[in-house]
């Protein structure tokens, strides 16, 4: 209660319970006049119970009530431990919103549409390199078991299977080399008994690469003389009956010499045509098998020679009997050989050197490569300069001559030494010059005319080719005719 209030009640009293103060009971206002101070009448009854019920009902809110206390400041959220980014696990765009603001929904309806683009590419990404996995496992799982791969993944490209029989030849032959070349690395004891049995038994003894020996290197010089191609010797001696290398197709055309003994051959069509030196039958008889009838079934018997070309499979049987045959492998130039060459030579032209960026903006400078390149093939003259380059290594594999070229104090050649070019097929004597050992090699007029003649006539004597010659000084011709053995030209 105000103390106020409580104050006039408390004088109100008192003014009643005196005797000596008549109070008009009627008129009490009267009464506050003669109280000392500014005093006014208190408020009425009503007006007190009004703010006593206020009063209780502010009471009772305050105590029933909550209230929300909204207050703006600024601050900083300081967490006690670690902090981490949430991201979203997928991203994507909205397609289309299929409700509208304050629509009722129902389960199973379609609200919002994402777009799936992303997702499809992201999709095909991920099924192409599971695709991938699995050819790269079938490559090393053939590869480690030794056998031929089975590329039968379902939607893979041929491209991609394509590929990866390439890596698998292309790794199988490295390895292979590897191999080859720890073997020649190693030291090797020549064990007789084994080589005995297993020629007993119907194997096949095989020398590859055979030089330096005279018989063989007579073969080898008259077929690169009558091809004018490099030759490589090969030798197969067996007793028995058994394939001494089972169906194949070589990757150079192999001449075939009888010289002791019987062997039968069986000849079939090719069916990968041109085969390159990267391109072996082993590779290749499972997509490419010959037919199951021979094109030719014959028997050579010593003298005989037999010419198979490359990519004809044959499959050489020996009869029982003791046989041995040479087979002489001719190399000649092929159009990928010129078109790597080409291409090798194109480094020199500026477009060939440029970048590359995209297939949009790259196809016209394509166009424009692709147009020197055919405007380079299409030229004799770099025809000709690939050839003479390739047909000057082409050599013959001749002894050494120590006798007569060595020894400083060594005469002159006698008159029936006999000359033979070392080059199968020279290039350029027609045009006074030759290619020698990749080398150019500009000739005067009387060394050209002794080249030519030992060229058509290989093996012809000193003595003919110095009648022969239309130059007078015989002496100088003769010590011309030593100076290019020496020089390695004549051998």
């Amino acid at each position: 209660m105000p103390l106020r209030l409580e104050f006039i009640l408390q004088g109100w009293t008192w003014l009643r319970r005196r005797p000596d103060c008549a109070v008009d009971a009627a008129n009490p206002r009267d009464l506050w006049k003669d109280l000392p101070g500014q005093w006014e009448p208190a408020p009425g009854r009503s007006v007190l119970w009004g703010l006593l019920i206020l009063l209780a009902v502010l009471l009772a809110w305050a105590c029933l009530a909550s209230i929300d206390v909204a207050a703006i400041a600024s601050g900083k959220l300081v967490p006690e431990g670690k902090t981490q980014q949430l991201h979203a696990t997928e991203i994507s765009l909205v397609r289309a919103i299929h409700v509208k603001e304050g629509q009722r929904v129902k389960a199973g309806d379609l609200i919002v549409e994402l777009d799936d683009t992303i997702n499809r590419a992201e999709h095909k990404a991920v099924t192409q390199k599971l695709i991938q996995l699995r050819l790269e496992r079938e490559r090393l799982q053939a590869a480690l078991e030794e056998r031929e791969p089975v590329f039968d993944v379902a939607d893979a490209f041929p491209e991609s299977i394509a590929a990866q029989r390439a890596l698998f030849v292309a790794q199988r032959h490295a390895h292979e080399a590897r191999a080859a070349e720890a073997e020649r690395n190693r030291q090797h004891r020549l064990i007789k008994p084994a080589v005995y049995d297993y020629m007993r038994k119907g194997a096949t003894l095989i020398a590859n690469r055979i030089k330096h020996e005279p018989k063989v290197s007579a073969f080898a010089r008259a077929v690169g003389e009558f091809t004018g191609r490099q030759v490589v010797s090969s030798a197969y001696a067996a007793f028995g009956e058994k394939s001494s290398f089972r169906s194949h197709w070589d990757t150079r055309d192999v001449f075939a010499i009888q010289l002791i003994g019987r062997k039968r051959w069986l000849i079939y069509e090719p069916t990968f045509e041109f085969p390159l030196s990267t391109q072996q039958s082993k590779d290749y008889e499972v997509k490419f098998p010959h037919s199951k009838e021979p094109y030719l079934d014959i028997v050579l018997e010593p003298g005989d020679v037999l010419y198979v070309p490359r990519g004809w499979w044959h499959d050489p049987l020996p009869l029982g009997e003791g046989c041995f045959h040479l087979a002489l492998g001719t190399f000649s130039p092929y159009v990928a050989d010129y078109l790597r060459w080409a291409v090798h030579q194109m480094q020199e032209i500026v477009v060939a050197r440029r970048s590359l960026d995209a297939w949009e903006s790259d196809q016209a400078l394509l166009e424009k490569a692709t147009q020197q390149l055919v405007d380079f093939i299409r030229s004799s003259e770099n025809y000709t300069q690939f050839m003479d380059e390739y047909y000057s290594h082409v050599r013959d594999e001749a002894p050494l001559d120590l006798g007569n070229l060595a020894d400083r104090e060594g005469g002159d050649l006698p008159d029936h030494a006999s000359l033979r070019l070392r080059a199968y097929r020279p290039r350029g004597l027609d045009q006074a010059y030759l290619m020698h050992d990749g080398r150019k090699i500009t000739l005067e007029p009387h060394v050209a005319e002794v080249l030519s003649m030992v060229s058509e006539s290989p093996g012809i004597r000193l003595n003919k080719v110095l009648e022969s010659s239309a130059f007078e000084d015989k002496t100088l011709l003769r010590q011309i005719v030593k100076d290019l053995c020496q020089q390695d030209i004549l051998c």
